[in-house]
């Protein structure tokens, strides 16, 4: 029987020993080590193969020569995309966790403006009571430019709320809580059909010149 291969994995995060606890106990054959300053993580990065973090120093980056992957606790990754420390051969992946908190949100929003909170409180703060028919979402149309885990739920809440939701998505196929999927090239088709239009593109180069060359035309 072939021994189990430990891998080394670096946790930079102030609640590090928190994940440490956990992960110590899902993964026993990984080594692990725990870092809240720069101090903490020197000596053990030159050996890390797996980094888990979010923000994370160059100082420290810099010196994981020996990285295969970095697992971002974080859903905005756009400054380790171009951090020059982090090779295009090192895996990078992000937490999925973030869907449901950004769907709230979004329909925070949504229902901020539909409903006249604004106008509202102001009266309330007057005293006074100036009725106006609220808007509805029901039977209004969403668009969602990108349907990852983020998008998905943003769908799934449109859907909740009677919304006949539209989607962008890089490869065609049907989705769940999606009335329609379009593709890159149809962005111009799907806009002029939505009466509340959903960015949840990740802010990395690919998406920044599709949406660049999309609102130049």
């Amino acid at each position: 029987m072939n021994p189990r291969i430990s891998h080394k994995l670096l946790i930079y995060h102030s609640d590090s020993k928190i994940y440490e606890g956990i992960l110590s106990k899902k993964l026993p054959e990984l080594k692990i080590q725990s870092a809240t300053c720069q101090k903490e993580a020197y000596n053990f990065v030159k050996e890390a193969e797996i980094i888990l973090a979010w923000q994370i120093p160059d100082e420290v980056l810099k010196r994981a020569k020996q990285l295969k992957w970095f697992s971002s606790i974080g859903a905005g990754n756009e400054d380790l995309v171009k951090n020059p420390h982090l090779p295009e051969t090192v895996l990078l992946t992000k937490a999925t966790v973030y869907g449901e908190m950004m769907a709230e949100y979004v329909f925070a929003y949504l229902l901020y403006f539909n409903r006249n909170v604004a106008k509202h409180l102001k009266d309330q703060r007057k005293k006074v009571w100036n009725q106006v028919r609220p808007l509805r979402l029901r039977g209004k149309v969403l668009g969602i430019l990108g349907l990852g885990s983020v998008g998905k739920e943003i769908a799934k809440r449109g859907k909740q709320f009677g919304m006949n939701v539209l989607g962008v998505k890089r490869i065609l196929e049907p989705l769940e809580n999606v009335d329609q999927v379009f593709g890159p090239g149809d962005l111009r088709k799907m806009i002029p059909l939505v009466d509340y239009l959903i960015n949840v593109l990740p802010l990395t180069p690919k998406p920044i010149i599709f949406w660049e060359k999309r609102s130049s035309t």
